[in-house]
This record gives C-alpha cells, structure tokens and sequence, in this order.
C-alpha cells in the first residue's frame, strides 16, 4: 500500500497548473476535433494516462466518483490523496471515468 510520504505532487504550482489544463479542456470541448495539450503537468500514477490525471486533477473533487480500472488499482491513494474523490471500480456509479 502506497503511504502519504511516497505519493509525488500532483501539480507543482496547483492554481496556475489547474488554470492552464482547465482552459485547454474548455477549449477542447469549445472546437471538437481540434486536439489540445493537457500532458506534461505534474506526476501521474502508474498506469494512468498523464493528460487524464492533468484533467482528474482540474476537475475532481470529494463529490466525484471516478472508476478505474482493476489494472488501475494502484493509482486509488493518488487520486484518494490529490482529489479526495470516492473511487469505484463499477462505471454505473462513476461521474468520471
């Protein structure tokens, strides 16, 4: 089991960070099909993709319930620590998956 002390930072500097990956989303929804960066932000957990722990990250809360995957089961504490979100392995209970 991971503990606190071996869970990297999610962000380096959360606030500009979060701004940064919350605008390249908005702009992503805003024009589809035009790809946009989120990657390079911060640590991701093994097995997770680096732009879908930027966007976790920008977007997720305690009131989130994310799934993962059963390969994702590692990646619970980070998303538990960085997020503080409920993480369910059924998609039906997930607001984000």
């Amino acid at each position: 089991m991971q503990t606190v002390e071996h869970i990297e930072p999610g962000f380096q500097t959360p606030a500009i960070e979060a701004q940064r990956v919350f605008r390249a989303v908005m702009e992503g929804w805003a024009r589809p099909g035009q790809r946009v960066d989120v990657s390079g932000f911060g640590s991701h957990p093994e097995g997770i993709d680096p732009a879908a722990a930027a966007i976790a990250l920008t977007l997720v809360d305690a009131d989130t319930p994310i799934h993962l995957l059963e390969s994702a089961k590692a990646a619970n504490p980070w998303f538990k620590f960085h997020c503080g979100c409920p993480v369910t392995y059924h998609s039906g209970r997930a607001e984000f998956v």
